[in-house]
């Protein structure tokens, strides 16, 4: 009687062991149900700029813009106003932080002085008018405006790592921490700005003027042109960081959009320009404003260089204070 127990239970298992490899042949091997990927915290829309603090000086700031800024750069200061579709070049995002006129070096954001003077001059060549009957105290409210906007978008990134390290919900970061990492962020990418200092200029000589003709031609006539007319072999295919067409800077007509004397054509070459091709030169003191004086002697060649041996003075800017 036990034998036959035993020869039944050898059967079934024998007989289950069949069935479970049948299934594995017909159906491959079982799966197991893989647990979710945790999901990351996305704030891209859910953090507004209106989340991020501001100081009293930016809100007044933003009463400005409000009046005289937005209809180009937009709510939001993403360049994006209802005069925009109407303007070339585009009005600046600020929000993706990329300032061309800046003393800072490249990549950095402008100082408030760097704002306040774009703001008072404007810039000639563009839309961008000059509001130099506006007064100081809302040209610097404004300024520091457009550094809160430009600070933004690394706000919402660290508030993004800060959650996912935390494990907070966005409205608990509101609640408690907000002003920490804008502390954080401001002491990183404000607080620490300094500008690149100006060195008085050498005299202007036909020897400087040679060394800066030497440098021309060695690192800027590709794209503006051997005789500085922006026509370079380069000059039609140059695009900025939003692959739009750019145009190299014509330096024969004088016009430059930052200023045209010769320390703004200095701070120019040293910082560059963020976001466009136009890098910052490297070099001693001595070569760059001799590349200065260069591009400015390019609008009238001979007459630079009459002014200079006779004594006179420098001839190519503006008085812009």
């Amino acid at each position: 009687m036990r034998s036959s127990k035993r020869n039944i239970g050898t059967w079934i298992t024998a007989g289950s062991l069949i069935i479970v490899l049948t299934l594995f042949v017909v159906f491959g091997p079982p799966t197991t149900t893989a647990k979710p990927p945790v999901q990351q915290p996305d704030i891209s829309e859910a953090f507004t700029l209106d989340d991020w603090p501001m100081s009293k000086t930016a809100a007044f700031g933003r009463t400005v813009y409000e009046e005289s800024c937005i209809g180009c750069h937009g709510d939001d200061g993403m360049g994006d106003g209802p005069a925009s579709a109407f303007l070339d070049p585009l009005p600046r995002n600020f929000q993706n932080a990329k300032f061309k006129f800046r003393t800072t070096p490249t990549g950095k954001l402008p100082r408030i002085p760097d704002l306040v003077r774009t703001i008072t001059r404007g810039l000639p060549g563009s839309s961008m008018p000059s509001f130099e009957l506006m007064s100081d105290v809302k040209k610097k409210a404004v300024a520091a405006y457009v550094q809160h906007v430009s600070t933004f978008r690394k706000g919402r990134d660290e508030v993004a790592r800060h959650m996912k390290k935390t494990g907070q919900t966005l409205e608990e970061v509101l609640a408690s921490d907000i002003n920490d990492i804008k502390a954080k962020v401001w002491k990183k990418r404000v607080s620490s700005l300094q500008p690149i200092a100006v060195p008085p200029s050498p005299k202007v000589t036909a020897k400087l003027l040679a060394l800066g003709k030497k440098r021309y031609l060695g690192e800027c006539n590709r794209c503006h042109g051997d005789t500085g007319r922006g026509d370079g072999i380069s000059s039609y295919t140059l695009r900025d960081w939003k692959d739009q067409p750019i145009i190299a800077r014509d330096f024969t007509t004088g016009v430059f959009r930052s200023g045209s004397k010769p320390e703004d054509i200095f701070i120019r070459m040293r910082t560059g320009l963020t976001g466009t091709p136009m890098p910052a030169i490297p070099g001693s003191d001595e070569e760059i404003w001799a590349l200065a004086h260069f591009v400015l002697s390019l609008k009238d060649p001979e007459a630079y260089v009459n002014r200079v041996h006779s004594g006179g003075g420098l001839p190519g800017g503006h008085d812009d204070n």
